[in-house]
């Protein structure tokens, strides 16, 4: 067999050995679902309106707690 050959054997062999221990050494994490929304159902206000002519999107959309309301996800500016 050439040194090539063996070099990269004893390569590909410390690879699998690294990606076992790194294994053991970070276990997977247990994913947890993420805490009640604080923001629902809270006072909101907002500077402007979307789409004012058809009656606009009001500023509780935002934290009304609905899937179905839409609230304009790229505002230009936020104040937080």
């Amino acid at each position: 067999m050439s040194r090539f050959r063996i070099r990269q054997r004893v390569a590909g062999l410390i690879v699998v050995a690294l990606a076992a221990i790194g294994a053991a050494v970070w276990p997977a994490t247990t994913a947890h679902a993420a805490d009640p929304l604080i923001s629902q159902n809270k006072p909101a206000t907002a500077s402007s309106v979307e789409n004012p002519g058809a009656g606009g999107t009001p500023a509780y959309a935002a934290v009304d707690g609905s899937l179905t309301s839409r609230w304009p996800r790229s505002s230009p500016t936020h104040s937080g």
